[in-house]
């Protein structure tokens, strides 16, 4: 099971996230107190691995709503988590619930304020089901009447009629429904056993089972495939652990054995928050060692002081020594390798020694080579080495099945080493999805923008996460928690942007999303070959545009391209009336390219991606379709607002980047769905946009790409 997305209601300071979108690393970046761990700690009450996770009422249902919401935990259900099913366990589940895997690819879990769950799988239809006590009447039904028939065989049918009731009872699986196919299968199975083809009576015993099983079923009731208990209680079963770290427990220096011999056999309660946390490290680090603290001092112990020992004796003594110390220098050598495999900012070594009840962990590196004890390096390091050892150690172990959150990973870290911890999670995340919370542009990958979820506090003081990036200019809550995204963005774009690319201007970020689509899908059909890279920047009204292209703009200004609104065509005049007054051609209108009039970017995509998504994302229990009214001479964009305002669906903030997104998936996994009308539209805007400095057009001229981006050019042919 794979965790697509998760949703948040009356939880502490959300009163409802809409639905949080996941990528195997998905960073959530905010401010302080915006909320970020509040978004964390709901999916690890879902299904926490190991202690800890309880749902706390008192401290976790919103202070503002308590005294409504209190004794009504039943009904209040704080965490979703979607899932997608792999094909093995959904031909399970589809076989208990009697309907098609194709049914059961998709899952629902919910938890509620009184711990029960919920389970729901959005794909499938109601399925006819009867209660395990009528099938074993009918069955009783049908062996009376074959027993009132004179034949003996017919006798042993009645006894093997019988015998199938106990079967069906046996084979139960503690659910109390059975499905029409799962009836007429049993009973068929029987009559093809005990009926040969040519007997005499066998149309007339055949016809008489199949009108019983068919008066069985006159009085089914629809009934969901979660409602079949065995169905929930498996999918349960199979759900995805979370594991939650917030305290990284950072290691001391020299570890007094007989202290940590005995913290470690008390409850993590009785410890305290931040020394509960350290024993873990303490745990794993020994784990790793192969040692337990009891061992290492056992190893060193020399006898009673002021004791005379014999020659035998010490010569155990130092032989003990001897083998602590082996072991010792072979754990360090392991952990030094393990360790430079992912901590880039130095050629570290450890060296772990043993003195008495004393255990110490010295470094030194290639610039200073004396080791030093781990309290005399930086607090990153300290960090770094802390966490690296709980994961690489935990990870074996409780990891199997299990997406990790993680809170504020990496603080006292240098930015360089900040950027290390994209590898080490694109390491983890081979194995595990992985969620973690940030405010450093350090700790986002600006290459992975799309997994980025904004996180700010609205004007009400709770909690919201969106997937757009950007917001209009007087939305300074949104601003500040974008922050750390336009740093991250502009330290890794500003380098490579200034000297090798040529930049284009949209407005939003659901712009960037498609036009990048679109640049993929070409340079991969070799409709174009841009002489320089075409990037995309978001920069939303006249005045942002105008200091963006101030700054991105080196001997000429980048490009503009506008959707073709009322808005679009003020900014469209402010910025040829202003900065753009002696390069009007180069502010650009999606209509131009477009089959409607006021045309959005959205409406340069294909019908074929976009009316899937927004069926996918804004489905209802209507089966009215968004596609039975779609008119292709509008633009899309209000259609879709009309349509989920008449289905009574709340849109959330940035649901078009939300629907970008999903768009994107769609067709980078089926760029062939493309029609070729449309990659003829895309071809005609992107001759416009991959221009020289002198306006000279660089189609599929054969030119290439720069030697800085010969490696996407090889992923995307």
């Amino acid at each position: 099971m794979r965790l697509t997305r998760y949703r948040v209601t009356n939880f502490r300071s959300i009163v409802d996230s809409g639905w949080i979108a996941l990528d195997d690393v998905t960073t959530l970046v905010g401010e302080n107190e915006t909320g970020k761990t509040n978004l964390l700690l709901p999916l690890w009450k879902l299904n926490p691995a190991g202690g800890g996770g309880e749902i706390e009422v008192l401290a976790d249902i919103p202070r503002r709503r308590y005294a409504e919401l209190r004794r009504r935990l039943g009904e209040i259900t704080f965490i979703e988590a979607e899932f997608a099913i792999d094909e093995a366990l959904a031909n399970e589940l589809g076989t208990l619930a009697g309907c098609d895997a194709d049914q059961t690819r998709t899952v629902i879990v919910g938890r509620a304020y009184d711990g029960k769950y919920s389970v729901a799988f959005p794909q499938a239809d109601p399925i006819l089901v009867v209660s395990a006590a009528q099938v074993v009447t009918t069955l009783g039904k049908i062996a009376t009447r074959l027993s009132q028939l004179a034949s003996q065989d017919h006798v042993t049918w009645s006894a093997a009629l019988l015998s199938a009731q106990a079967e069906l009872l046996a084979a139960r699986q503690d659910t109390d429904f059975y499905t029409h196919a799962a009836v007429a299968k049993r009973i068929a199975a029987i009559t093809a056993a005990l009926l040969p083809d040519d007997a005499v009576a066998s149309h007339d015993v055949r016809q008489m089972m199949l009108e019983e099983v068919e008066a069985l079923f006159a009085g089914a009731k629809p009934q969901q495939p979660h409602d079949i208990a065995s169905v929930s209680r498996l999918v349960i079963e199979k759900m995805p652990q979370f594991i939650y770290y917030s305290d990284y427990g950072t290691l001391d220096t020299r570890i007094y054995l007989p202290r940590v011999i005995e913290d470690l056999n008390r409850p993590a309660e009785d410890l305290g928050r931040r020394a509960a946390a350290q024993m873990r490290t303490l745990r794993v680090l020994f784990q790793f060692v192969g040692l337990s603290p009891k061992e290492i001092m056992d190893l060193g112990h020399e006898g009673e002081p002021d004791t005379d020992l014999s020659q035998e004796e010490m010569r155990r003594t130092a032989r003990r020594k001897e083998e602590r110390e082996v072991l010792l220098v072979s754990a360090a050598t392991a952990l030094s390798e393990r360790f430079r495999a992912w901590w880039k900012r130095g050629n570290y070594a450890f060296r772990l020694s043993a003195d008495g009840n004393y255990f110490t962990i010295w470094v030194s590196d290639a610039e200073r080579s004396e080791p030093v004890q781990l309290e005399g390096r930086s607090h990153g390091l300290q960090w770094f080495l802390s966490f690296f050892i709980v994961f690489l150690v935990e990870r074996a172990a409780q990891h199997s099945n299990a997406v990790l959150l993680l809170d504020e990973p990496g603080v006292t870290l240098h930015p360089l080493a900040q950027e290390d911890l994209f590898r080490f999670f694109a390491g983890l995340a081979q194995d595990n999805q992985l969620i973690y919370t940030a405010h450093s542009p350090f700790l986002i990958d600006p290459d992975q923008l799309s997994s980025v979820r904004v996180v700010f506090v609205n004007e009400r003081g709770e909690t919201e996460i969106s997937a757009d990036l950007r917001k209009p200019e007087r939305d300074r809550r949104r601003a500040r928690a974008m922050f750390a995204v336009d740093a991250a963005l502009g330290l890794s774009v500003s380098h490579p942007l200034m000297r090798y690319a040529h930049p284009t201007i949209v407005e939003k970020i659901s712009d960037q999303t498609y036009l990048t689509i679109a640049k993929t899908v070409l340079i991969a059909a070799g409709r174009i070959q841009p002489q320089r890279d075409v990037v995309f920047l978001v920069a939303s009204g006249a005045q942002a545009i105008a200091a963006t292209a101030s700054i991105v703009g080196s001997k000429e200004l980048p490009t503009v391209l506008l959707d073709s609104g009322a808005t679009g065509r003020q900014t469209a005049r402010i910025l040829r009336s202003g900065p753009y007054a002696s390069a009007q051609e180069r502010i650009l209108d999606v209509s131009a390219f477009a089959d409607v009039p006021d045309a959005q970017i959205e409406d340069l995509m294909p019908r074929e991606l976009m009316l899937p998504a927004v069926a996918f994302l804004y489905r209802t229990n209507d089966e009215t379709l968004f596609s039975e009214n779609y008119d292709a001479g509008r633009p899309i964009v209000p259609q879709i607002e009309a349509y989920c305002e008449r289905q009574g669906i709340a849109l959330q903030p940035g649901w078009r980047a939300d629907l970008a997104l999903d768009v994107e998936r769609r067709a980078m996994r089926k760029p062939e769905s493309v029609p070729p009308k449309t990659t003829d539209r895309w071809q005609s805007l992107f001759e416009r946009l991959a221009t020289t400095d002198d306006g000279a057009v660089r189609a599929a001229d054969g030119v290439g790409f720069p030697p800085w981006n010969q490696e996407k050019a090889t992923l995307l042919n």
